[in-house]
């Protein structure tokens, strides 16, 4: 049974200014509560699942249930007086109202003071947290089984009838929700089910994974397959089936995913250093791993394959990125913006914060193309998005391609100029010497922002989704560092769990709204005092 914690936290990890006052953390503990409590909480979560169409947001009644038992709420509260039309409004009722309503609110606030509730409702944090969690490899070193299970059947709780998912709990389906919701469900090892199976037609049916948003786009650019990232070793047809180790990383090379049936592939160098340049291919990053060109390494790889194997294989190698989306399909996010000076308009420090702290880090996982593990899943996914075999895809005509039920506004002609410049001319020469020693430079300047805004917010971040980026870019910077090991147990401050299932807040905490009851509060004492 899940258990709220509140203000309580330790280990050599976890940091604080404030004795962990606000903080609340959802656990899962076999043994707590008794057979009736379990039963009760089935109950719930089935009747919610039951009217979920009909009533969307979940009521907090997991927390309800746990803080009013603990006070034996219902104990001491006045009997509930209703009134029928033409009643007297005497002063005897409005006292038993206004301590019932007193009551209720004391009995539903927290040890250390403050008032702990939802603040979710957004449906694509939990996607941003679970790509986060499998790039760094820390899938099952944060979500244990009950929280996948929960993170499952909220998910479903919400997908719509027509097999998509909104942006938020409450939205028509959108192919923003629908494609992080559903590549969500087969990170977590969903296999096919009816829920998927719609899902997957509502995307097809609505211009597949191509017609997805920006941040989608950036977002199945990153959890993708790069091209050289293959270890250095010999591979027999018994061993290519198992999963390589890079840096104490489980990982599956793209030759072993692709073709693990081929005996006696010889790989080329896993991690290569910089091999964009004239074949204009991804930076993969490692001071371990001496460099090799990624034609090399495809072309040994490809040695000594049947012809129809090899074809397979060195058609890949047209593309930047073998994944679930190619970045070449994504209008550039520019580090270089972060170095411009501080007075012109365009600078991000005029941003509002939100904006600027997500796209420093989507300019950041730009600038260096990163893309995250290669599992047997993204094979399946990179089929499962689109209509057309992956590797037909026009990336460039996607790029400017948008469903209608992620249009809010079309992008004006000024927009579509700028952004066709900085695609067609302005990219590829910052990608070439001597402007690439810029690109650098400015990728530096973002890193020093991150490790500020995480090092100020104790690894915190301004909000779940700022977060999971910051996360991704300092694993990139270094996957041994120790910024991920703070990074990891701040996760569960982000989660909250209700009857709907577990997902992602908004904020980590919501100890501002408290004020608000508390003048509340002051005021119901204030009448009760006037009163008697």
């Amino acid at each position: 049974m899940w258990r709220l914690k509140v203000s309580e936290g330790g280990g050599p990890w976890l940091q604080t200014v404030s004795g962990f006052h606000g903080r609340q953390v959802w656990e899962f503990d076999p043994n707590a509560g008794t057979d009736d409590e379990r039963a009760h909480v089935e109950r719930l979560r089935r009747e919610f699942t039951e009217n979920r169409f009909r009533r969307r947001e979940s009521q907090d009644l997991l927390m309800r249930m746990q803080l009013t038992g603990l006070r034996n709420l219902h104990a001491g509260l006045p009997t509930a007086v209703k009134l029928e039309d033409g009643d007297e409004v005497t002063q005897e009722i409005l006292q038993e109202s206004q301590r019932r309503a007193l009551g209720w609110m004391s009995a539903l606030q927290a040890e250390d003071g403050h008032w702990p509730g939802d603040y979710s409702g957004i449906m694509f944090l939990i996607p941003f947290w679970v790509f986060a969690l499998h790039i760094t490899g820390s899938i099952d070193t944060v979500l244990s089984k009950e929280h996948i299970r929960e993170i499952l059947r909220h998910i479903y709780n919400h997908q719509n009838k027509d097999g998509g998912w909104g942006s938020n709990i409450l939205d028509e389906s959108t192919m923003f929700g629908t494609c992080l919701n559903y590549t969500t469900l087969r990170l977590l090892g969903e296999e096919e089910n009816d829920g998927l199976a719609k899902g997957r037609a509502w995307i097809l049916s609505h211009g597949t994974a191509t017609a997805a948003p920006q941040w989608a786009k950036i977002l199945l650019s990153e959890y993708g397959i790069a091209h050289a990232r293959v270890e250095d070793s010999k591979v027999t047809s018994a061993e290519v089936k198992q999963p390589g180790r890079v840096s104490g990383y489980p990982r599956y090379t793209p030759t072993q995913a692709l073709l693990s049936h081929s005996p006696g592939l010889r790989l080329a160098h896993a991690r290569v250093e910089d091999c964009r340049g004239y074949w204009g291919l991804p930076r993969a990053f490692s001071r371990s791993y001496p460099a090799v060109s990624t034609k090399e390494a495809f072309g040994q790889c490809a040695e000594g394959l049947p012809p129809s194997h090899k074809k397979q294989l060195l058609s890949y190698d047209k593309s930047s990125v073998i994944g679930v989306y190619d970045w070449s399909g994504n209008d550039p996010v520019i580090p270089e913006l972060w170095l411009v000076p501080r007075f012109l308009p365009i600078h991000p420090g005029r941003f509002w914060c939100f904006t600027r702290i997500s796209y420093m880090s989507l300019a950041f996982l730009y600038g260096k193309r990163f893309v995250g593990p290669v599992t047997p899943n993204i094979l399946a996914l990179r089929n499962e998005l689109y209509s057309s075999p992956y590797g037909e895809i026009d990336w460039n005509k996607a790029r400017n391609t948008c469903a209608k039920e992620d249009m809010r506004f079309r992008p004006s002609a000024v927009y579509k100029a700028i952004s066709n410049c900085l695609y067609t001319f302005v990219e590829p020469m910052l990608n070439i010497w001597p402007m690439k020693k810029v690109r650098e430079r400015a990728l530096r300047h973002i890193l020093e922002h991150i490790h500020y805004e995480d090092e100020t917010t104790q690894y915190i971040g301004l909000c779940p989704i700022t977060k999971a980026l910051n996360m991704i870019c300092c694993w990139v910077e270094n996957p041994s560092s120790d910024v991920l090991k703070r990074h990891l147990p701040r996760i569960h401050d982000y989660l909250w769990i209700a009857e709907d299932g577990m997902k992602a807040k908004v904020n980590f905490v919501c100890s501002c709204y408290p004020y608000l009851f508390l003048y509340l509060q002051s005021y119901a004492y204030s009448c009760i005092s006037r009163l008697t």
